[in-house]
């Protein structure tokens, strides 16, 4: 059979020696008698898994956050403030620091605790929502920050 004849397959495995064993069957199956086939199958298998994970999720639809969110805005301003107070701290005294610092921002804000970290667990599930809500809170520190700057210009 001329070369140009040939179909195609047989010249990719031309020069690839198939050793078989004594019932002429290839050990390792199809990945030693072609190379390639592992790598699509882990292409495959991959892209599918990805497909389940997209689609499983395209449906879903996002929890409603118990505390509103300008309620919760308020509070995570407090929240970033009592962070910032109990940086250097360590250990068991940050901790029941901050655990003292949370309870009284509820008490502030009128906000139950458990209420509260459910709101921030559903928030932290989707970051995309995190984000905006956080974009919302520098926004709201920075026009505090310069409400309080012209206050001070006044006096």
């Amino acid at each position: 059979m001329d070369r140009a004849k040939e179909p195609r397959g047989r010249n990719m495995l031309k020069g690839m020696e198939i050793h078989r064993n004594e019932w002429g069957q290839v050990p390792g199956g199809h990945f030693q008698a072609f190379p390639h086939f592992r790598a699509f199958r882990f292409v495959s298998i991959a892209l599918i898994m990805t497909l389940l994970a997209w689609g499983s999720s395209c449906g879903r639809e996002t929890a409603r956050p118990p505390i509103p969110e300008d309620k919760l805005i308020g509070a995570l301003i407090d929240v970033h403030f009592a962070e910032a107070a109990v940086q250097s701290l360590r250990g068991a005294t940050k901790d029941s620091v901050i655990n003292l610092y949370y309870d009284q921002i509820c008490e502030i804000h009128g906000l139950n605790r458990e209420e509260f970290e459910t709101t921030m667990e559903i928030y932290r599930n989707d970051p995309i929502r995190m984000e905006k809500l956080y974009t919302k809170v520098m926004a709201e520190m920075e026009r505090q920050e310069v409400k309080q700057e012209k206050k001070g210009e006044e006096e």
